[in-house]
């Protein structure tokens, strides 16, 4: 199999998938006339195929790149919101 072909196939199965995931969500939203306990399927529905789709495949969840990363980084992540916080809470 051509690599172009392997590479359509996974996103004709992604396609496939986000469709029927969020059909799901959308048949039930209507029955019930709210999205109040489906909201948040329906909003990952991309991402819960993405992760069906990279499995089918034989693909690994490491190969998305999650991964904790440098110290120094994650530090920052966790201070510059903290600081930023701050400064509007002790100007107000």
């Amino acid at each position: 199999m051509t690599l172009s072909r392997h590479i359509s196939r996974k996103i004709i199965t992604f396609l496939a998938l986000t469709f029927g995931i969020s059909s799901i969500s959308y048949c039930y939203m209507v029955s019930t006339g709210s999205a109040v306990n489906i909201g948040p399927v329906w909003m990952w529905s991309p991402g819960l195929a993405a992760i069906i789709t990279q499995i089918l495949f034989r693909g690994r969840l490491r190969d998305f790149g999650w991964a904790l990363g440098e110290p120094r980084y994650l530090l920052m992540g966790y201070a510059v919101p903290l600081l930023y916080a701050s400064a509007i809470y002790v100007s107000v």
